[in-house]
């Protein structure tokens, strides 16, 4: 199941014991060719595998960061695993700058 909203909803999830856990909603990018951390297609595949809720809650993160990777590393001008902390921190500091100083379009994470 793909979870949806806009910023400040809240969502419940499904645990795989059947249960549900409350949890802020996860910030959703504008579905561009150049900003698709997790298209359509990946996240049905996704729900097909056989995998618990927080099993695929989890490979949908990975699936997206490694998407945001990419384009950190690329921004950066190293190759991912050549990335330290640093400049994840540093990139993220640049975006969230641009973000309250440009506006959300400005930002690659749109929050």
């Amino acid at each position: 199941m793909a979870l949806k909203g806009q910023k400040g909803e809240k969502f419940f999830a499904p645990t795989s014991q059947g249960e549900r856990f409350f949890a802020p909603t996860p910030y959703f990018l504008p579905m561009t060719p150049e900003t698709h951390f997790l298209t359509p297609e990946e996240s049905a595949q996704v729900d097909a595998a056989l995998l618990s809720s927080p099993e695929k809650f989890l490979t949908r993160l990975t699936i997206s960061s490694l998407r945001l990777l990419t384009k950190i590393a690329a921004d950066e001008g190293v190759a991912i695993a050549d990335l330290t902390p640093e400049q994840i921190i540093a990139w993220f500091e640049r975006d969230s700058k641009n973000r309250r100083e440009q506006g959300i379009d400005a930002a690659v994470l749109k929050w």
